[in-house]
């Protein structure tokens, strides 16, 4: 064999060598991106279950929504007695201003009572549990400090000099901001009975019904606000006006009871 052949023989020997070097290369990236696929879908499925299930809370079960329900209606409860008002059973100057400031003091300390309650909800991993949770937040947020102002204003009132015009512009915007508040609060509570709802999956299951969520659902509608109903309906009657919170609860009454 010359020379020339010998570099052809060891040119196609370095070539079928650079060739196996490559697919020995080719097979450990190969294998490596498969194993990081796998990885990726694990940690997707274990986020998954996260989601589901974080710090031993299953944020589906029957028991965790029972107890949403229960936190809910807790605050619903309170914003509607907030919201109304007495009518004075005096003409004395001294024992209205001192009235109104008792009960917006009472209120205060009503909404603040359960604020930890909404901001507990709110931190929930629960998506429709957290933003119910804000909702109701920030109206109670809003309404404290809207009575703050005002009791802020009635501390400086003085009942023989009052300013007339002023006192009745105070007590307007009072009014007002706490129209808006419960307006919100309205629209931002429609979805809440969406909690009975277990949702299609990825299955191509359909949506349905919790059964036994719903009953509770209704059940504590009726145990927290069937008297609510009677009262309002007169003061429907009397007034031509429905009470905001009222209005919430008998629309998601109406929602339920069309699910069974």
């Amino acid at each position: 064999m010359n020379k020339l052949d010998e570099k052809r023989v060891l040119l196609v020997f370095i070539l079928l060598a650079a060739v196996s070097i490559l697919g020995v290369v080719f097979n450990y990236f190969s294998n490596l991106v498969v194993s990081n696929n796998q990885n990726n879908t694990e940690q997707v499925k274990q986020s998954d279950d996260e989601n589901i299930k974080i710090n031993g809370t299953d944020y589906n079960s029957l028991e965790y929504k029972k107890g949403v329900v229960d936190d809910v209606f807790k605050i619903l409860s309170v914003l509607h007695f907030t919201s109304l008002f007495d009518i004075p059973t005096s003409n004395d100057k001294d024992k209205f201003l001192y009235n109104e400031l008792q009960e917006s003091m009472n209120d205060v300390n009503k909404l603040k009572n359960v604020t930890y309650i909404a901001q507990n909800l709110q931190n929930s991993k629960d998506e429709l549990t957290s933003t119910t949770g804000l909702v109701l937040n920030t109206t109670l947020t809003s309404l404290i400090n809207s009575n703050n102002l005002w009791i802020a204003y009635l501390r400086g009132v003085d009942i023989d000099t009052v300013n007339v015009s002023e006192f009745q512009h105070q007590l307007a915007k009072f009014n007002s901001s706490a129209h808006d508040a419960y307006l919100k609060l309205a629209e931002g509570m429609s979805l809440f009975p969406m909690i009975v709802i277990n949702f299609s999956n990825e299955n191509g299951d359909e949506n349905t019904i919790d059964v036994s969520l719903r009953d509770y659902f209704l059940n504590k509608i009726e145990s927290n606000f069937s008297e609510a109903f009677t009262a309002d309906d007169e003061f429907y009657k009397e007034t031509k006006t429905r009470q905001a919170v009222v209005v919430i609860v008998r629309n998601y009454k109406e929602y339920l009871t069309s699910k069974k």
